[in-house]
């Protein structure tokens, strides 16, 4: 319940700081040099659409921006944050967070942009630790189940 309550807060924070980034230029406006694909045509900005897409959608979009030509920063930042968000081919936390420091210590993005990436980044973090924590949980378990295995097979019934 925590990690909802956790993950609703964060889409929140994020919706909040694209309102101050407002449209990526090319992205999804159809402008020369971006995208013509009708799936970033819509409404919002691609981070919008990746946060709202299905596994088929986000797949689309990671194909997008793996084809596309332009080398913007722009494009660098959404590709970091669709390849920190599950669901994908590309998804890849670790790589997403390396991504996103560098983008950071380049010190090419907006201020918005800025606070997205670290709130990205935080976020990464808490994921990173959970996952950390559920595999050494993971792993408790299997032992303790190895354990009763042992004893219920030495104990005379």
């Amino acid at each position: 319940m925590r990690n909802l309550v956790v993950g609703l807060c964060f889409a929140g924070l994020i919706s909040l700081e694209l309102t101050a980034c407002a449209h990526w230029p090319g992205l999804n406006t159809g402008q020369s040099g971006g995208y013509t694909n009708s799936f970033w045509n819509g409404s919002g900005t691609a981070v919008d659409q990746a946060l709202n897409a299905d596994r088929t959608q986000r797949a689309a979009l990671w194909q997008q921006l793996q084809e596309s030509p332009a080398d913007t920063t722009e494009l660098a930042l959404a590709s970091a944050l669709l390849q920190s968000f599950p669901g994908h081919p590309g998804h890849a936390p670790g790589r997403a967070r390396q991504n996103l420091l560098a983008l950071m210590q380049q010190g090419d993005l907006s201020p918005a942009q800025a606070r997205l990436a670290k709130l990205r980044l935080v976020d990464l973090q808490r994921e990173m630790a959970l996952q950390s924590e559920l595999q050494e949980r993971d792993k408790r378990l299997k032992s303790l189940i190895k354990i009763e295995s042992d004893l219920q097979q030495v104990a005379p019934q």
